[in-house]
């Protein structure tokens, strides 16, 4: 999975020069809002039924897992949906709803990434990462082609969701031809009864997983959301060209050790009971692969951007520089969250993320009051990389008990 996460985030590297030439930062702000309220749709959209998968030691079980994590997919898409067309309906003189246009894109790209997730945690299962890493390849291919092309044609306003939307489509296309093909031997297994069972034995995924990702996802585009409502989508715009350059290859390769250390963990932890070794023996290679990077960021990243990017994204060097901190930390720590859940210890995920919501808000807002946003901006940092810390501590320290295999 580590390879096809570097050509795909050197795919990126190579087509964000020619972007940021397309498309103003205050357009690649409007994307950055759009696709924070979709982050925040899609991960309500499973009620994590979908993080259970993984579980079950019976192929059967995941597999009703699996249909009762898509059957809420497609409840929540429908009610999105319903939404959408009501609020045009109601507002279509709207001045503020005319600007916004891209709101009726939202279900659209909330059905397809909820599939996703579900479809990936079932090869994620079964370790097919190959497959997995092959997806993300072709999908950031195709949207950064639909990018530059939508740009070309001057469809600026839409491009950049657009080619989102393409990209996520064809990678989950991909995917759920793959499982049909495969497992549809298993639809002889789907039970309402045993799906009703299930929903009740993983009640705490909805229960605590679900609130501690949501206000994990509303932590994380709380700098969009906040910069938005207090400066400008210029702004904005800065910041997610730096979450798309920095951040992003920071969460897909974190995202592909974390999909290796599930599946080792889980498998760790029903053979001994626990799986301590794996989250030390990853945290260590993590932590040692980032810290030359993260350097590299604060001591040059600054005068690199805007000769790379273009005259328009001096801030974004600037943000670069103090969200090095963060990156550093999300890179070694993030990838070894789902310790929390095989150690069935989900509330705790929901106390630290209650707690970095407060303390990154508060950061922002310190900045906020004084006007500085390289001060918002730095403090969010700080902030972020401190509650990672923590996490570190609970995760080690639950890893290390015992736990009864069901």
């Amino acid at each position: 999975m580590m390879s096809g996460t570097t050509a795909a985030q050197i795919i990126n590297v190579i087509a964000a020069p020619i972007i940021t030439r397309i498309y103003t930062p205050g357009l690649f702000g409007d994307y950055a809002v759009y696709l924070a309220i979709v982050s925040l749709i899609v991960i309500a959209s499973t009620l994590k039924y979908e993080q259970a998968i993984f579980l079950p030691s019976e192929e059967e079980k995941a597999f009703n897992i699996l249909v009762l994590s898509l059957f809420f997919v497609i409840i929540i898409t429908s009610i999105i949906l319903i939404s959408s067309i009501t609020i045009k309906i109601i507002f279509s003189e709207s001045e503020l709803l005319k600007k916004y246009r891209w709101i009726y894109f939202i279900p659209i790209l909330v059905i397809i990434q909820g599939t996703y997730f579900c479809l990936r945690n079932w090869i994620s299962r079964e370790g097919n990462y190959r497959l997995i890493s092959i997806g993300m390849i072709i999908r950031i291919i195709t949207a950064n082609a639909s990018f530059i092309l939508l740009g070309y044609f001057n469809h600026l306003e839409i491009g950049l969701i657009v080619g989102t939307i393409i990209g996520q489509a064809v990678e989950t296309t991909l995917i759920l031809i793959y499982v049909i093909m495969r497992y549809n031997r298993l639809i002889q297994y789907i039970n309402y009864k045993e799906i009703i069972k299930l929903f009740h034995r993983y009640k705490d995924f909805p229960k605590f997983s679900l609130t501690a990702e949501f206000i994990n996802s509303l932590g994380a585009q709380n700098p969009i959301l906040m910069l938005t409502t207090f400066y400008n989508p210029s702004i904005v715009g800065n910041y997610s060209l730096v979450q798309r350059i920095l951040g992003l290859p920071t969460k897909l390769i974190s995202s592909s050790t974390s999909e290796v250390f599930k599946k080792k963990a889980a498998n760790e932890r029903i053979k001994y009971g626990k799986f301590d070794n794996i989250y030390i023996k990853t945290f260590f290679m993590l932590l040692l692969v980032g810290i030359i990077p993260a350097i590299f960021f604060w001591l040059f990243l600054p005068e690199l951007f805007p000769i790379i990017f273009g005259a328009k994204w001096v801030v974004a060097g600037k943000f670069a520089r103090y969200l090095s901190i963060m990156f550093l930390f999300q890179f070694a720590i993030s990838p070894l969250g789902f310790s929390l859940y095989i150690a069935e210890k989900q509330k705790y995920n929901l106390y630290w993320q209650i707690l970095l919501l407060i303390f990154t808000s508060a950061g922002l807002l310190i900045g906020v009051y004084f006007k500085n946003v390289l001060l918002s901006i730095l403090l969010f940092s700080i902030s972020y990389a401190s509650m990672y810390i923590l996490y570190f501590y609970w995760g080690f320290k639950f890893s290390k008990e015992r736990q009864p295999v069901i």
